[in-house]
């Protein structure tokens, strides 16, 4: 499986698997502007971590679940903090984590990056996912790169995230990538 491509070998074709963040910065490095050096962590990483750990079922049957409380505001947090706490104990499967540092190895020896949230699935004509998603700035060194990625993925079940998808009556189980790119100064 394909979990990581760098920025410069993605195009809108990969919006799927890249997100629409991702996808546009190949597009942008295409047009020969100036980006960041980077990489994509894959819509497959966080299936693949997700499924490995065994919480997959269980992760999109309480999504489904907290879609239907999205009115009920102590219980609708409540579920929303179990499921960011599933993808948390879920971790990473270790040939995901191995790709992901291979990437940012590859960046030179402990590179500052920031790492982004890129929707999968979701961004459309009556929908808009931007800056809903989490995003951390100034990450150093391989284990605060692997939390920062966790956390862009927990926060596919942040109340605010899972209310609008609720309100946009989304049906399908989330799912994102995340762009992974050097700091400048």
């Amino acid at each position: 499986m394909r979990y990581v491509e760098e920025i410069a070998n993605l195009s809108m074709a990969d919006a799927e698997e890249a997100g629409g963040k991702g996808a546009n910065m190949g597009e942008m490095v295409r047009a020969d502007l100036p980006v960041p050096l980077g990489f994509v962590v894959l819509r497959d990483s966080y299936l693949e971590s997700m499924s490995a750990s065994g919480v997959a079922d269980e992760l999109n049957a309480a999504h489904r679940e907290a879609m239907l409380h999205a009115g009920d505001p102590g219980r609708f947090e409540e579920m929303c903090a179990a499921m960011k706490a599933l993808v948390h104990k879920a971790g990473m499967s270790d040939e995901v984590r191995e790709r992901i540092l291979a990437a940012y190895r590859t960046m030179g020896p402990d590179c500052f990056v920031a790492v982004r949230s890129s929707a999968t699935g979701e961004d459309g004509a009556d929908a808009s996912f931007a800056g809903m998603n989490e995003t951390y700035t100034n990450i150093r060194g391989e284990a605060d790169l692997i939390d920062a990625v966790q956390n862009c993925w927990a926060s596919l079940f942040g109340p605010r995230v899972v209310a609008y998808r609720a309100s946009r009556g989304f049906s399908a189980d989330p799912a994102m990538a995340v762009v992974v790119q050097q700091m400048i100064a």
